[in-house]
């Protein structure tokens, strides 16, 4: 399988030039004196996770610190060992469970969303015993990853130093815009609408409209209630007083969704969109190529 990069699909859009290149610097300045965590989920994903880990180790020299926690549970390829012998030179922790739980990748009921909010909040558990500034919440299944870029932007908007299109500051978290193609053409489309919520309200609704909404790369952050993207950058002052839920509304919801507005109602403040941290879940195949991997976290 080629792989691609976000940089072989988007283009800084002029106007924003100058703002992008200023946050990203801001940003560098920033990473170099805090303390990271990066956390998130992996199921079956030895195949991916290399390059993964390529990714974190080059953004790791960009943090005066940083280290991975790793939640998994049920894989079968070898995920676990894989991520057992990552010696990248920080420091690596693995919370792995076999459960014996079925993999749902393409379900939205309670069956998958309260094992997948149990998972996530061990994370958050991790985070609280540390003394770090920032938690990065990455999925482990996107093809071509995310941008080192995206995540320095990312820390210059938590910081108030940004105005949203909304005119607003003081978001507790930005997340990402993650890519994917549509079946069948060479067209791409904003993949996470689940985990997206406008900022007028917190009901899950017809989401079509979403997966064509791609802003332009490097515009100011766009105000919502929720959003994931497949990476997310929070204050862990305002992350770990969050609770992933896998309900929302009296029925099954992304986890996101309520692990954002727990946030909300706790801190008064809300998150963002930063359409200069982008990544890509998946692309078409060639019709000689194959894979196993579409989204398999659970």
């Amino acid at each position: 399988m080629d792989v691609k990069t976000p940089a072989d699909v988007i283009e800084l859009d002029p106007e924003f030039a100058d703002a992008y290149h200023d946050a990203a610097i801001a940003g560098m300045t920033l990473a170099r004196s805090s303390k990271v965590l990066v956390t998130g989920l992996a199921r079956n994903i030895a195949d991916i996770a290399p390059l993964t880990m390529k990714r974190l180790e080059g953004l790791s020299k960009l943090f005066k610190e940083l280290q991975v926690h790793v939640v998994e549970n049920d894989s079968n390829d070898g995920t676990p060992d894989l991520i057992r012998a990552w010696q990248p030179g920080f420091k690596v922790t693995l919370d792995s469970s076999t459960l014996e739980r079925p993999h749902l990748p393409a379900s939205r009921e309670a069956e998958r969303t309260v094992p997948l909010a149990e998972y996530r909040q061990r994370g958050v558990q991790f985070a609280e015993t540390l003394d770090i500034e920032y938690v990065i919440v990455m999925d482990w299944d996107a093809w071509g990853g995310f941008m080192h870029e995206g995540v320095l932007t990312s820390l210059h908007y938590l910081e108030g130093s940004g105005r949203s299109i909304f005119e607003r500051e003081g978001f507790f978290g930005m997340a990402s815009v993650g890519l994917a193609q549509f079946p069948g053409s060479d067209n791409w489309f904003n993949y996470d609408a689940w985990a997206h919520r406008p900022a007028w309200s917190w009901r899950q609704r017809p989401e079509m409209w979403y997966h064509h909404f791609i802003p332009p790369f490097g515009c100011p952050p766009i105000e919502v209630n929720s959003a994931f993207g497949g990476l997310a950058v929070y204050h862990v002052d305002d992350f770990i007083k969050g609770q992933y839920s896998g309900y929302h509304i009296g029925s099954g919801d992304c986890e996101h969704v309520a692990f954002h507005r727990s946030i909300a109602r706790a801190t008064g403040r809300t998150m963002a969109i930063n359409p200069s941290s982008v990544g890509l879940m998946f692309w078409n195949l060639e019709d000689n190529e194959c894979s196993t991997q579409t989204a398999n976290v659970a």
